[in-house]
């Protein structure tokens, strides 16, 4: 993480993590997959990532994953702001049928809005979202957000 957020190089970080990544480290696949999926890499990077994703919320260890990172990036962090990098380059869904392709930012919102916020909660508003792609992005909405400490 050190890679990806004090020195700014989130080639090295995501090099770094793959391995741990592949050997099963939940962790380090959830940040791999995060890091990957707000990046502009190619479509098998991608397709691994979310591969990795899927397997992180399979292991019911979303809430640890989040806990880790937030951890890690308070102990890590400077000036209190969001990462400038940290800013979705693409959807990660991209299916013309879904029905919620391109709404995740909004459910972030509105969640945040109505109290239903929890950083700790992996079963907020995100959750009832059954594009499972449509999902990972929601999760990118709240990773990035774990930096964010104006909010």
């Amino acid at each position: 993480m050190r890679h990806a957020f004090v020195d700014d190089n989130t080639d090295a970080a995501i090099s770094t993590l793959l391995k741990p990544a592949r050997e099963g480290h939940i962790t380090a696949a959830y940040v791999y997959s995060m890091l990957v999926l707000l990046g502009d890499k190619g479509d098998r990077e991608k397709a691994e990532a979310i591969e990795m994703f899927s397997i992180v919320e399979r292991s019911l260890g979303l809430a640890a994953c989040r806990s880790a990172v937030k951890r890690h990036g308070d102990y890590m962090w400077i000036v209190g702001r969001c990462i400038p990098w940290m800013e979705p380059k693409r959807e990660v869904c991209s299916s013309a049928l879904c029905p919620t392709r391109g709404e995740m930012r909004r459910i972030h919102k509105e969640a945040r809005i109505n109290g239903g916020f929890d950083y700790n909660n992996v079963n907020g508003a995100g959750r009832d979202v059954q594009c499972g792609l449509c999902y990972a992005e929601y999760e990118i909405i709240m990773f990035v957000d774990l930096f964010d400490f104006w909010k």
